[in-house]
């Protein structure tokens, strides 16, 4: 049976999905409050969102592109003239919505400044806007991939903050639906090492929506590698710190040396490691200790702490297009961290930016290329095409990697 992708969503199916995702968003927001309080109040930190503005972003989100777009049926070649003037006819649940929820005007750190609206209305933000888009789908029926560009868009964001969300509650140490225990109950296997000989990767065509930065194809490879099969354990990232790689500086970059210099409270090995090394234990994560597989993935560890225990082990990481070539092999495990990448997130030629422009071009060249999906990530977003990206000093993502040996 074909897997569901959101990409190909349409018309019933992409209402029921709305109310699913939607649910769950509002599921989310009452364990924030359970766990907060009921202002959501939090401290400055440049790695989350003050909760309040975050959850009214994902209900501004899909109004603004999906039921006050008067373009939303032209897809990707949308008049971006007429985008940037919201349907006026259409009344915006909040005045001053798109001064405060818009995050390419508002800076992170002025979300923190305002007077934002309390749990039970941004509730009622969420509840609201999911209906009018379910009645809109329900009048428009909306079938081909052009007007039904924007609805997935829309989804796709959401996807994003749902896990932003977990991240969040991973920081502030509290669990959001136990979502982390099945990843604690797995069965990891030791990595083998796979030959890859594969020199092209072929997008699946068939896919109705893709992101602007996805739609030219790479170019493809000249030799074949070699590549671990899963991600880094945690007990081999651990052998690293043991022979003292955090101490060895050859291994590390300049730029990584001066992050290490900068943050040695804040690596994996200080925040989840307990102080005798113990290999099965994972500590306070979501706000508990955990006993754990011996080849548990590392994670929680920024690219520079990845690069250089590939340095250590005279291997790398891999290219964007090695990782994607080696999803072809059977034996090549994903899915359970996401992965850090060689590669600087930059456009492929022939880039065109879509409507929401937003999403990829103001990072290009300033982050990392980042692969795959984590236990957190919503399973409709699960593409081995998808980019994500990062900047290099992050750690607070649930992100490891694996290492590629050149052959």
């Amino acid at each position: 049976m074909k897997k569901m992708n959101f990409r190909n969503l349409t018309s019933l199916d992409l209402a029921r999905e709305f109310t699913r995702v939607r649910k769950l968003t509002i599921s989310i927001l009452e364990q924030f409050k359970n766990n907060l309080g009921p202002s959501l109040n939090v401290k400055l930190s440049q790695s989350i969102n003050t909760p309040r503005w975050e959850f009214s972003h994902v209900a501004w989100f899909s109004e603004r592109w999906v039921l006050r777009n008067k373009e939303r049926n032209e897809g990707e070649n949308a008049n971006n003239n007429k985008i940037l003037c919201p349907d006026k006819t259409i009344q915006t649940y909040f005045k001053t919505a798109d001064e405060l929820f818009d995050s390419s005007k508002l800076a992170h750190d002025d979300r923190w400044k305002f007077e934002l609206p309390p749990v039970t209305v941004v509730k009622s933000y969420l509840e609201t806007t999911l209906d009018k888009i379910i009645l809109q789908i329900s009048n428009e029926n909306p079938s081909s991939d052009r007007e039904c560009y924007f609805y997935r868009l829309a989804l796709a964001h959401e996807y994003m903050h749902l896990e932003a969300f977990i991240m969040t509650a991973q920081t502030l140490k509290f669990s959001i639906h136990d979502c982390h225990k099945n990843l604690i109950r797995t069965n990891f296997n030791d990595a083998e090492k796979l030959l890859v000989k594969d020199k092209n990767f072929k997008v699946d065509t068939n896919l109705g929506f893709f992101f602007d930065n996805e739609t030219v194809r790479l170019n493809s490879i000249k030799n074949p590698f070699e590549i671990d099969s899963s991600p880094v354990s945690i007990k081999k990232f651990l052998q690293f710190f043991e022979s003292g790689g955090y101490n060895n500086k050859s291994l590390w970059s300049d730029e990584g040396w001066s992050w290490l210099l900068n943050n040695e409270r804040n690596t994996f090995i200080n925040l989840f490691i307990s102080e005798d090394c113990k290999k099965d234990l994972l500590k306070n994560w979501f706000g508990l200790n955990h006993i754990i597989n011996p080849n548990f993935p590392v994670l929680h560890v920024s690219f520079f702490e990845a690069e250089a225990y590939c340095n250590w082990k005279k291997r790398r990481l891999p290219t964007e297009l090695e990782w994607m070539l080696a999803t072809n092999k059977e034996e090549f495990i994903w899915g359970s961290v996401w992965e850090w990448t060689n590669d600087i997130f930059k456009p492929f030629r022939g880039f065109r930016p879509h409507p929401y422009q937003e999403y990829s071009k103001p990072w290009f060249y300033s982050h990392q290329v980042v692969k795959g999906s984590s236990f957190a990530t919503q399973k409709m977003l699960c593409n081995r095409i998808f980019r994500n990206f990062y900047q290099k000093h992050r750690n607070d993502v649930f992100i490891g990697f694996r290492t590629v040996k050149d052959l």
